[in-house]
């Protein structure tokens, strides 16, 4: 069974509804995942099957966390219920990642909680719990995941809003929770990393800031247009 090793880099590799689709086929991020790997990153999250099938093909030795995306009335869903978990691990994920957050009707708390339960039964996986509250994390636990994420924190109407990462929601589900948390959630420099880290954070997620080369580039200009030359 697949580990997560303490203290390394997870580097989130997504496609939104509105990216190039053109740039972010499967050819381009399956080659991305592997000089993610060369880089020294400790995991690669993935959200597409037959990415997760290219990159295996590839022969990636570090974990590959896999979720179903669902877009449902505006809103990004996690792997909410057990069709879309199968279906990633099925593709060859080592570690699921489930929403444990009720922000949709159809996907209600005590229907992900069977969904987490009847995956425990079926399949000898590591499960992560995407929250975006310390209550949501305590019950993530409560529900048997292995780890806790902050992968939703400030993305919910009842989470927090703030820029940056919600270094504060971190240190509150350390103490009290004992699984594992993975900081995840607007981390984009490597100072936010290694707070998080030193906080006592398993892990931390990084995705933008690393895989999307159209948004880091405009950052770089929209710094520049800042001045005068």
């Amino acid at each position: 069974m697949s580990m997560l090793k303490k203290g390394s880099l997870i580097v989130s590799c997504m496609v939104l509804e509105n990216d190039p689709i053109d740039l972010y086929d499967n050819h381009f991020l399956s080659h991305m995942c592997k000089m993610i790997e060369i880089g020294g990153a400790g995991g690669i999250k993935l959200s597409d099957g037959e990415l997760i099938r290219k990159v295996k093909q590839l022969g990636i030795n570090i974990p590959i966390i896999g979720i179903d995306k669902v877009y449902k009335n505006k809103q990004v869903l996690i792997t909410p219920d057990i069709e879309g978990a199968k279906k990633v691990i099925d593709s060859g994920a080592d570690i699921l990642s489930m929403q444990v957050v009720e922000n949709n009707p159809d996907f209600t708390l005590d229907k992900i909680e069977a969904a987490i339960n009847k995956i425990k039964s079926l399949y000898n996986i590591k499960i992560i719990g995407a929250i975006s509250t310390l209550e949501e994390g305590i019950m993530a636990e409560k529900f048997g995941v292995d780890y806790v994420a902050t992968t939703l924190a400030g993305y919910t109407p009842h989470s927090n809003k703030i820029n940056g990462p919600d270094f504060y929601l971190v240190e509150e589900l350390i103490k009290k929770l004992s699984i594992p948390v993975i900081a995840e959630g607007k981390y984009d420099s490597k100072e936010q990393v290694k707070k998080a880290v030193e906080m006592g954070a398993h892990s931390v997620v990084v995705g933008t800031a690393i895989t999307r080369p159209h948004i880091i580039t405009k950052n770089y200009c929209n710094a520049l247009n800042e001045i005068e030359v």
